[in-house]
């Protein structure tokens, strides 16, 4: 599907149908990550959706330098795969996650997955369930699928970065501390328009979680370049790993 020019977005939404198939949950979420300073530069969820009140929460645990199971984290110790159940009770209760959204959400059972391709993060997923712990078969799987999906998620990206337009007026947005815009230019509102269109909200939601990432990129360990950039901008030439 990538190699045929989809977007990350419908390349998500159906592999999200696929993977349904042979794992279940109530709610999944799949992101993207910028795999230079591991910022989660998009956002795929499944049906249904988490509640709108408690995506703003999600985006804090997200950046949180003392949550753990942070996508940011796992993908620093190219951890493929982590679950609630193999969490330390003092860790679990300290998550935000877990006792801001998880728990009044009535859900007790979270799985992570990486998308790694040579060890470079390009993605990840949420899957979260009451009451069933996920199963060593269901975690071997997504293990297996992962790297598929990783390179997968990489030819979607470099598709979408050839398909945009070049030589146009910059896209910015100036935001306050909570993600709130103060200044955008037109190329901005045309991106934010676009998205409405697709997800009402979702823009919001993402500049929060810029917003986020953007406080906390001091206060946690990450690679040493931190300079930000659109996803599917590679400052490389198509050589190396981004064009591999």
């Amino acid at each position: 599907m990538a190699a045929a020019g989809l977007g990350v977005s419908d390349l998500y939404a159906a592999a999200i149908s696929l993977i349904s198939e042979r794992v279940s949950a109530e709610l999944t979420c799949w992101v993207t990550i910028d795999p230079e300073i591991l910022v989660l530069s998009s956002v795929t969820n499944g049906e249904p959706q988490v509640a709108p009140e408690y995506e703003p929460r999600l985006a804090e645990s997200e950046y949180s330098a003392d949550e753990p199971h942070r996508f940011a984290t796992l993908a620093l110790r190219k951890t493929p795969l982590a679950k609630l159940s193999d969490m330390p009770e003092r860790d679990r209760n300290r998550s935000l996650r877990f006792n801001n959204v998880w728990r009044p959400l009535g859900v007790d059972e979270e799985l992570r997955v990486l998308f790694l391709a040579d060890g470079t993060c390009w993605g990840a997923a949420g899957m979260v369930r009451t009451g069933q712990d996920f199963s060593a078969r269901e975690t071997e799987f997504l293990t297996a699928v992962a790297p598929t999906i990783a390179t997968a998620t990489r030819l979607a990206v470099r598709s979408e970065a050839t398909g945009q337009k070049a030589g146009g007026h910059p896209a910015i947005m100036v935001v306050s501390p909570q993600g709130e815009p103060r200044a955008v230019t037109p190329a901005a509102r045309e991106w934010q328009d676009r998205l409405e269109e697709i997800a009402p909200g979702r823009f919001t939601v993402m500049m929060q979680v810029m917003a986020s990432g953007a406080r906390s990129l001091g206060r946690f360990p990450r690679p040493a370049t931190s300079r930000a950039r659109p996803m599917g901008h590679p400052p490389r030439k198509p050589a190396d790993r981004w064009g591999r």
